[in-house]
C-alpha cells in the first residue's frame, strides 16, 4: 500500500489520468499528440511534430546549470490493444476507463497502457516541475508497439545530446543496458475455398480456447504460458485423426507481440459425428489443463454450435499445410543466454486469420544477437518454401548491443545505491527498445532504460504499482540533479 506522504508525490498521476482519456492505439497517435502540443504550448516550451506524429519539446537548464551535458529523456506515445471477450470498448474512440485499488492501477475490461503511458507522465511531470536539471530534450515517439515506426523515422540530427533516459522498462530498481532486435514474420498460405450450404446432415461446431494469460511476447516468453493458437491446432489435429471436417472459420490473437490469450475456429462434420467429435475435443481439453495447470490455470475451452451462416469452407486438402505452419512453426523460447540467464531468441506466433483465399499467421521473432534473429528468419523462409506458402519480413529492427564503458549508467547507480541502500540490477531485456535505433542514429550514445513495477503489460490484466511508480519518479528527478552538478 502506498503511504499518504508518498502520494502526494504523484502528480504526475494526474497527467496518466488525462493521457488514459485520449485514444492512442498504434498507427493512431493524432490525438494524443494533440495533446501534447497544447502542453507544450501552455508552458511556452519549444515543440515540434513531424509526419508521423512523433513529438519533440525542449526544456532549456534552470539558471546554474545551462553547462551540463543536454540530456534526451524519451518515452512512446501509443499502447498495445487487448480488451476481454465481453467488453464493448472502442479504442479508436474511447479513453481507458482506470481502476484503483489501493497501490495496484488496472484499467476495466481493456489493457491499461501504462506501457508507455506512465513513461509518459512521469517525463510530462519532469517538464513541468522546477529543479536543478541539466537542458532536456523529451522525445515523445509513435507507433513504437508495432515495430518501432516513429522512432525509426524521428530526425534525431535536430537535436543536441550525448546522452539518452528511456523511460519505457517495467521493473522498479533494474536498469537495462541491451535490448533485443525484432521482425514480423508474416505467412500466407493459400486456401482455396469451395461453396457450402448448411443442411440438416451436418454439424457446425465453435471450438473456443480463452482464459489463458497471455503477455507480452518478449518480457514473458519464458514464463511457458500457453498460446491459444497452439492448442487450437492441437485440439484440430486431434479430432482429425479421427473424423474428416471441413473449416469454417478460424482466428486468433490481435498482435505479433502478444502471447494470444483466445482462439477459435468453426468446423463442418457430419451431424451424426457429433458427440464423437465433441468427446474428443473434451479429451485433448484435460490433457492440456493438465499440461499447463501450473502456468494457465485458467484454461477453458468450449464447444458449443455455431450460429453463424456460411457459404464457403476450407477442404482438408487445403487445411492441411495450415496445422503443419501451426505445428512446424517455432513458438516459446529457443534459445537462452546462458551467462545472463535471460531469453536470447524466441518466437511468438500471434495472429491467425482466415482472409479471402488464404490464411495468415504472423509470428514476431526476437533476439539479443542480430545474426541469430536473422538465423531463425532463414528457418522460417525454409518452412513457407517447403509449404507452398509466402512469407513477407516485416519492421526489421536492431538490438541495442550493450556497453561496458557507460557513465550515464554509472551515475544513475551511484545515485540510487545513495536512495535506497543497495546497488540497482544492471540486465538485458528480451522486449524491443527504441534505443537500438537511436543508438544507430547517433553513433556513441549514452544510454540506460528504467521504469517502475509493471504487470502483464500487453493484456487485460496489466497493472502497476503507483508506490512504485512514485518511488521511480523521484528517482528519476534525483538523477538528473546529480547531472546537473
Amino acid at each position: 500500500m502506498a503511504e499518504k506522504n508518498e502520494l502526494q508525490d504523484a502528480a504526475f498521476y494526474d497527467y496518466f489520468k488525462r493521457i488514459c482519456a485520449v485514444p492512442r492505439q498504434s498507427g493512431s497517435e493524432k490525438a494524443i499528440s494533440d495533446y501534447l502540443v497544447a502542453f507544450a504550448q501552455e508552458r511556452g516550451l519549444v515543440c515540434r511534430r513531424d509526419d508521423f506524429f512523433n513529438v519533440v519539446m525542449q526544456k532549456p537548464a534552470p539558471k546554474g546549470c545551462e553547462h551540463s551535458e543536454p540530456v534526451f529523456l524519451q518515452a512512446h506515445t501509443d499502447m498495445v490493444c487487448e480488451k476481454t471477450p465481453d467488453s464493448a470498448h472502442d479504442f479508436a474512440k474511447d479513453g481507458i476507463e482506470i481502476i484503483q485499488d489501493g497501490d495496484i492501477i488496472r484499467a476495466h475490461g481493456t489493457s491499461l497502457g501504462a506501457d508507455n503511458g506512465i513513461g509518459m507522465a512521469m517525463l510530462l511531470q519532469i517538464l513541468a516541475d522546477d529543479f536543478a536539471h541539466p537542458p532536456i530534450t523529451a522525445l515523445f515517439t509513435s507507433d513504437e508497439e508495432r515495430g518501432l515506426v516513429g522512432v525509426k523515422n524521428l530526425d534525431l540530427s535536430l537535436y543536441d545530446g550525448k546522452v539518452l533516459i528511456n523511460l519505457d522498462s517495467e521493473e522498479e530498481g533494474v536498469f537495462f543496458a541491451s535490448c533485443a532486435g525484432g521482425v514480423r514474420c508474416a505467412f500466407r498460405l493459400p486456401a482455396k475455398k469451395t461453396a457450402y450450404k448448411k443442411h440438416t446432415g451436418l454439424c457446425e461446431l465453435r471450438i473456443a480456447v480463452h482464459g489463458l494469460k497471455g503477455g507480452h511476447s518478449g518480457l514473458e516468453i519464458d514464463k511457458e504460458h500457453a498460446n491459444a493458437i497452439v492448442l487450437l491446432e492441437r485440439i484440430l489435429r486431434h479430432i482429425l485423426k479421427s473424423h474428416e471436417f471441413f473449416l469454417l472459420d478460424i482466428s486468433g490473437g490481435n498482435k505479433e507481440n502478444s502471447i494470444p490469450a483466445a482462439a477459435h475456429a468453426v468446423i463442418g462434420f457430419d451431424a451424426a459425428l457429433e458427440n464423437a467429435v465433441v468427446e474428443l475435443a473434451a479429451q485433448k481439453t484435460r490433457e492440456i489443463k493438465a499440461e499447463y495447470a501450473a502456468s494457465d490455470p485458467g484454461i477453458q475451452i468450449d464447444t458449443a454450435p455455431s450460429g453463424a451462416v456460411y457459404d464457403a469452407c476450407i477442404p482438408r486438402a487445403a487445411m492441411e499445410p495450415v496445422l503443419a505452419l501451426l505445428t512446424l512453426l517455432p513458438n516459446g523460447l529457443i534459445k537462452k543466454d546462458l551467462l545472463h540467464d535471460t531469453p536470447l531468441t524466441s518466437s511468438n506466433m500471434g495472429v491467425l486469420r482466415l482472409q479471402d483465399e488464404s490464411i495468415l499467421v504472423s509470428a514476431m521473432i526476437r533476439s539479443n544477437i542480430d545474426s541469430a534473429k536473422h538465423h531463425t528468419a532463414e528457418r522460417f523462409a525454409e518452412l513457407a518454401r517447403l509449404l507452398g506458402a509466402s512469407l513477407e519480413l516485416i519492421n526489421d529492427y536492431p538490438a541495442w548491443e550493450y556497453n561496458p564503458h557507460s557513465k550515464t549508467r554509472e551515475i544513475f547507480a551511484a545515485v540510487f545505491e545513495s536512495e535506497f541502500g543497495h546497488k540497482p540490477n544492471i540486465k538485458s531485456i528480451h522486449g524491443g527498445l527504441e534505443c537500438a535505433y537511436f543508438a544507430q542514429k547517433r553513433a556513441g550514445l549514452d544510454m540506460i532504460s528504467l521504469g517502475c513495477d509493471l504487470y502483464d503489460v500487453h493484456s487485460v490484466n496489466e497493472h502497476f504499482s503507483l508506490s512504485s511508480a512514485v518511488r521511480t519518479y523521484k528517482f528519476l528527478k534525483a538523477a538528473l540533479e546529480r547531472m546537473a552538478e
